[in-house]
């Protein structure tokens, strides 16, 4: 399915001040973006979509088409279990995701043994 990522952890476990990161794919050139909600502990983790690498370099007189990948950064910031959902749609009300997926974060005290 386009703009999914099997590398997605279903559970994941994290200490305090630990940063995890996973690829989620593209597909803005058909629309699609990621968004994301955070249920349980919402203080327990950070969440931020960066590009996974720089937009091509547009050359004079070529059309380019494509989608730039996504890389999700979680940080661990205190202990707790989050929730994380996300979902590729397009930004509009009635529009039918194109994927979605859940991440169960546990983060512990930093030092603590998982």
């Amino acid at each position: 399915m386009p703009g999914w990522s099997s590398e997605a952890p279903s559970d994941l476990h994290l200490q305090a001040g630990e940063d995890f990161r996973f690829p989620l794919g593209g597909a803005g050139s058909a629309g699609y973006l990621w968004t994301w909600t955070i249920g349980g502990d919402a203080q327990a983790v950070s969440v931020a979509v960066e590009a996974a690498s720089a937009p091509p370099v547009p050359t004079p007189g070529v059309l380019h088409g494509g989608s730039v990948g996504r890389i999700v950064v979680l940080r661990a910031l205190q202990p707790g279990e989050a929730s994380l959902h996300f979902v590729l749609a397009r930004p509009t009300k009635h529009s039918n995701p194109l994927a979605s997926f859940t991440v169960k974060v546990t983060v512990s005290a930093a030092g603590e043994q998982v």
